[in-house]
């Protein structure tokens, strides 16, 4: 695991905060204290955390969704996020769920969205364990995947589509192919159908099915697909 480490810039008025490492206590206590310093004594409502991470521990990034749930709800901060070098599984999530049009990556950036994965340190595993396992995982999969459909669905798709903003429809029929990520046997299997047809919006259904699918193919994807999927707002080159 990388090293963890937070860094910290006030702007006149905004913070930048650089998360660099591991998604471990140490670096999402440092990133959250930080933040409430910012919000809570110096009134600050505009915050960018810029991402260098191969991500972490679930209960770290859970721990950040609940702060970040109350800067927005009670503080009305606005948290922009940039993908740096690299954003993967939990790093990913916390890209990811930054505020709608405000979420950035490098055109060189390395997104990697997946499934929760389990360590086992070599332990000696009965069946009930595994069975339990198994539930846990598909636990928090469920919770975690949540969050993010429900972030994008709630804040983009439906207000776009109560606009009736044409750009977004456009972009909403778009197909992402999987075989734009690396060369599979069968694209076909990985393809994920995002068309909406007459509707005005994609259901949110159709965004938790393209996410699933994304989670389980688990590699490394460029930013421009992950503009398609609603990952990412925007990608720069400085």
């Amino acid at each position: 695991m990388q090293p963890s480490s937070v860094s910290v810039r006030y702007d006149r008025d905004k913070l930048r905060v650089r998360l660099h490492g591991s998604i471990d206590n140490n670096s999402i206590f440092a990133l959250c204290d930080e933040i409430n310093l910012a919000v809570d004594y110096y009134h600050y409502q505009d915050v960018e955390i810029e991402i260098d991470s191969f991500g972490g521990v679930v209960s770290s990034l859970e721990y950040y969704l609940g702060h970040l749930k109350r800067w927005r709800e009670e503080r009305r901060v606005r948290i922009s996020t940039l993908g740096m070098t690299t954003a993967a599984s939990a790093a990913a999530v916390i890209l990811s769920m930054g505020d709608i049009g405000h979420r950035r990556a490098y055109r060189s950036s390395r997104l990697l969205y997946h499934d929760t994965r389990f360590l086992s340190n070599n332990e000696t595993w009965t069946k009930n364990r595994l069975e339990e396992a198994y539930k846990q995982l598909h636990e928090t999969d469920d919770r975690l995947l949540n969050y993010l459909v429900s972030h994008v669905y709630e804040r983009l798709i439906i207000p776009q589509a109560a606009k009736n903003a044409e750009p977004y429809r456009t972009m909403l029929m778009l197909k992402p192919n999987f075989s734009e990520i690396a060369s599979v046997v069968d694209p076909e299997k990985l393809f994920v159908e995002m068309n909406c047809g007459d509707a005005d919006h994609l259901q949110r259904e159709q965004i938790l099915a393209a996410y699933q699918a994304l989670y389980a193919f688990d590699v490394f994807i460029p930013p421009h697909l992950a503009c398609k999927m609603f990952l990412i707002d925007e990608i720069t080159d400085f």
